[in-house]
């Protein structure tokens, strides 16, 4: 009885393990840890920075679209409000009076004199004359045919005119002098000597009058003549405008 006792005990017991399994057991956690930190190593060398990578690209580009957009929000913002105020400042009206109704406008007075010489030779009385003839002339400008072109919002004026005119021309009687008057003895007639001092002096007044109006030097003048008084016109016109600006342009 004290046998089968003993036996049972003894099946109980456990059983000791082979060396060579424990070693197999060794090997495969070696293994598995190789291969686990193998995979670890690559998740943080390759896969981590490329994720991270791709979520740094991310975040710039929507950084970069945001910028813009708030960029986009204030330059809008701005320039509405700017543009707001630009209208409001600019809501004024040119006055240009009665400039365009001023048909002959003076802008340049010019003279001029000729000295005309009559001698014996020159007629049947033998009468020698020598005479000084002033004349003097007006460029004008004909307002009623010129064109303003007026730019309240960017205070412009424009005018367009035609050019200087000598319209107004004339001998100066007052000052005409005489160099030298000699008749012949047998001839006192006052007539005859009133009749060649005219005729003297029609011809100083063609002589002056053509060069006046040929000389492109008074031309020039009438012209810086005609935009000074014009744009200064104008400018009085518009005192409450500081900034106003002023363009004369001629036509033929």
């Amino acid at each position: 009885m004290n046998k089968e006792i003993i036996l049972e005990e003894t099946d109980r017991m456990p059983k000791k393990k082979s060396p060579a399994l424990i070693i197999c057991a060794i090997i495969i956690m070696i293994v598995s840890l190789i291969v686990c930190g193998y995979f670890y190593w690559s998740i943080e060398n390759q896969v981590l920075p490329d994720l991270s990578e791709a979520a740094g690209n991310q975040f710039r580009d929507a950084k970069t679209a945001m910028s813009e957009e708030v960029y986009n929000g204030f330059y809008r913002a701005s320039f509405d409000l700017a543009e707001e105020r630009h209208h409001t400042k600019n809501s004024v009206s040119i006055n240009i009076g009665s400039i365009n109704e001023e048909a002959n406008l003076e802008v340049l007075e010019v003279s001029d004199v000729e000295f005309i010489v009559m001698g014996e030779e020159d007629n049947d009385n033998n009468i020698t004359a020598w005479l000084e003839v002033p004349g003097k002339g007006i460029f004008t400008v004909n307002m009623e045919i010129g064109e303003f072109l007026i730019d309240n919002e960017r205070h412009n004026v424009t005018v367009r005119i035609p050019n200087p005119e000598l319209t107004n021309f004339s001998v100066d009687y007052k000052n005409v002098k005489k160099i030298l008057f000699k008749n012949d003895i047998f001839n006192d007639s006052i007539s005859v000597g009133e009749d060649i001092a005219r005729n003297e002096i029609n011809e100083g007044y063609n002589k002056i009058k053509d060069k006046l109006k040929s000389d492109p030097d008074f031309y020039k003048s009438a012209e810086d003549s005609a935009t000074a008084i014009i744009t200064n016109l104008v400018l009085a016109l518009n005192p409450d405008i500081p900034d106003l600006n002023v363009t004369i342009e001629f036509f033929d």
